[in-house]
C-alpha cells in the first residue's frame, strides 16, 4: 500500500481533558497525533478506566520527537501541602458523630 504509515503508541493518559490537551498540543506542534478510545469515553464515562485510558498514536517517524515534546510539557500533578491535612481530621468526625448521638 503506498503512502501508508505506521503508527506508534507514544502515551497513555487515565484522564480524558489531558489526553485531548495533549494530542492537541502534538498537532499544533506539527505531530500528527490520533488519541484512542476519545469518543467511547464521551458516550459513556464510565468506560474511561476499562478501556485502559487513551492511547496517543504518532507516525512512527515521529514517536521519538513527540515523547520528547511530552516528557518536555507535561507536569507531575500537584502535591497537597504538609499542612493541608488537619491532624485532628479523624478526632473532628469522632466528635461529630458523638454529638449526634449524645444530642449535644
Amino acid at each position: 500500500m503506498v503512502g501508508a504509515m505506521a503508527l506508534v503508541q507514544i502515551a497513555r493518559i487515565f484522564d480524558l481533558g489531558e489526553a485531548q490537551v495533549a494530542a492537541a498540543a502534538l498537532r499544533a506542534s506539527g505531530i500528527a497525533a490520533h488519541l484512542q478510545n476519545e469518543h467511547l469515553a464521551q458516550a459513556n464515562p464510565l468506560l474511561q478506566n476499562a478501556v485502559g485510558g487513551f492511547a496517543i498514536w504518532a507516525p512512527e517517524e515521529d514517536a521519538a520527537d513527540a515523547r520528547a515534546f511530552l516528557r518536555a510539557h507535561r507536569r507531575p500533578p500537584p502535591q497537597p501541602a504538609e499542612d493541608a491535612v488537619s491532624p485532628r481530621r479523624g478526632r473532628s468526625w469522632f466528635a461529630a458523630v458523638l454529638g449526634l448521638l449524645l444530642g449535644t
